[in-house]
């Protein structure tokens, strides 16, 4: 329960000479039972596979599961199956995924969910936008910690994706890290996970434009709620001219999960925030 397998059917760059009716029938009888589980074409399919064997051995997953369970396939961006039916959710993969998480420079996560999302509406087809196989993290520390909320965590649920937690593995290809080291970067998930539970999650919408500066993010809901997210703090502004009535607001920290009440303020007006420090803090906006 609350555990969803994510089952790849094929490494990348492996032989592909086999019977795939009779693999994908045995691993669909063997696993379909699962009430959680996504199907996934394969690793960098598109080493092995063209682009209509992809479509293809999507299709017979789908016809072999009488479950239905969503099919995807893993291709680095911009991936390219925005609006095939025979997809129900994407499997992205931005960069290189040896590389190392502390060193790298990271894209912008946020845009490319949100280009992606948009992109599968105006295809008809929208998808869930999961974006897998980020620079592998080698070691946890604080400025770890803080990377990976500042530009993995908070920028790719705000833009209303998903996304896989990709780290060297200590227990095979000479790895450094443990499931246990990862315990902080779990409990960061968690308290935003926590967070979010408590808003209108499936109907809010990237808000970007409401804000004046780049850095910051904006997660809402139309004149009801706004989640901001400020990765290095400092001072804000939104764009609140369109909404009438009163706003809540409070503070909440990412590090702890403690929330601060902070009263309320009128809507139909351009509103300045500064938040508590200079490390990142979430703004919540909420109508009376």
């Amino acid at each position: 329960k609350g555990i969803v397998l994510h089952f790849v059917f094929n490494d990348d760059s492996t032989w592909k000479g086999y019977d795939e009716f009779l693999y994908i029938r045995e691993m669909v009888a063997r696993f379909g039972y699962l009430p959680g589980i996504i199907w996934n074409v394969g690793e960098e399919a598109n080493e092995i596979f063209t682009d209509r064997e992809q479509l293809a051995f999507a299709a017979m997953i789908s016809d072999l599961d009488p479950y239905n369970h969503p099919v995807t396939v893993h291709r680095k961006a911009p991936w390219p199956f925005l609006g095939e039916q025979e997809f129900e959710s994407s499997s992205i993969q931005i960069g290189d995924g040896g590389a190392d998480f502390s060193t790298t420079r990271l894209p912008d996560y946020n845009n490319i969910v949100i280009e992606h999302r948009e992109g599968s509406g105006q295809q008809g087809h929208p998808i869930p936008i999961m974006i897998d196989e980020t620079p592998r993290i080698t070691e946890v520390n604080p400025d770890v910690r803080e990377k990976f909320r500042n530009q993995v965590l908070y920028p790719i649920l705000m833009g209303g994706g998903n996304f896989e937690l990709h780290y060297r593995d200590a227990y095979g290809q000479s790895g450094s890290v443990r499931i246990e080291d990862l315990v902080p970067l779990i409990k960061d998930m968690v308290r935003l996970r926590r967070f979010m539970e408590e808003l209108p999650f499936p109907e809010m919408q990237p808000c970007n434009q409401l804000l004046v500066n780049v850095n910051n993010i904006c997660f809402g809901y139309e004149g009801l709620v706004y989640m901001l997210y400020l990765p290095g703090g400092g001072s804000e502004e939104i764009d609140l001219h369109e909404f009438d009535g009163a706003f809540e607001q409070s503070w909440f920290n990412p590090r702890t999960g403690e929330t601060m009440q902070i009263g309320s303020i009128g809507g139909d007006q351009l509103q300045s925030f500064t938040a508590p420090d200079e490390r990142d803090w979430v703004l919540l906006l909420r109508k009376n």
